[in-house]
């Protein structure tokens, strides 16, 4: 039987997907995204596929998020969410990833493309930040689900002081700001093709599959 991972935004499902390999250990890449609806409940399955052995995997997700309604520029899931699928450090990363890719891309992109790049790493430093308890300074070991997550954390203990998370948000929101305004619907199409150029998934051919957004 598949496993169902509770999600609450179609990034989240992105993030997670970078954080887990095929059985042989080769990287997946996305391939598609569907939707369908079982026994009242808005599930997303992902078809990615193995750079290494070319197999596909599938993962499928409770959705617990409005399609209709995308977050705003800077923010991936609601609120008064706190991720389930993906630990505090995973989201760091995936920060770091969306700064790589600005970087990586160089002058192909243009500078809203560029600044919806800057937005998804604010938005996962924010979900990083929302594992901190509201009366304390750092992010809780306990919440570090993964092993290279939890090897990381010792190695490097500041990176789960909110002093530090914090920081990083408002350099990040500086620099968002520095680069121009982008509305919800051009960041996502934004992310969307960049994520395209850059690689990482392969653009399907039915509208009802999204790419990595």
């Amino acid at each position: 039987m598949t496993d169902i991972f509770p999600s609450y935004s179609r990034m989240e499902q992105c993030v997670f997907l970078w954080f887990h390999n095929c059985p042989c250990g080769g990287e997946l890449k996305l391939v598609e995204r569907t939707s369908s609806s079982y026994k009242g409940k808005r599930l997303d399955k992902i078809r990615s596929r193995c750079a290494q052995c070319g197999e596909d995997v599938i993962f499928v997700f409770d959705c617990a998020y409005n399609p209709d309604h995308e977050p705003e520029p800077g923010h991936i899931n609601p609120p008064e969410t706190t991720s389930v699928i993906v630990d505090p450090l995973q989201w760091l990363h995936g920060a770091a990833h969306f700064l790589h890719l600005t970087d990586d891309e160089g002058p192909a992109i243009s500078s809203k493309a560029r600044a919806a790049l800057v937005l998804n790493a604010l938005g996962c430093v924010r979900e990083a930040l929302k594992f901190i308890p509201q009366d304390g300074q750092e992010i809780p070991r306990a919440a570090l689900r993964g092993k290279l997550s939890r090897a990381f954390a010792r190695q490097n203990p500041d990176s789960l002081k909110r002093v530090s998370l914090e920081r990083m948000r408002d350099r990040l929101s500086a620099l968002a700001a520095s680069l121009g305004a982008v509305d919800s619907t051009s960041w996502w199409e934004l992310w969307e093709k960049t994520q395209h150029s850059a690689g990482q998934a392969e653009k399907p051919d039915e509208s009802e599959s999204g790419g990595c957004s």
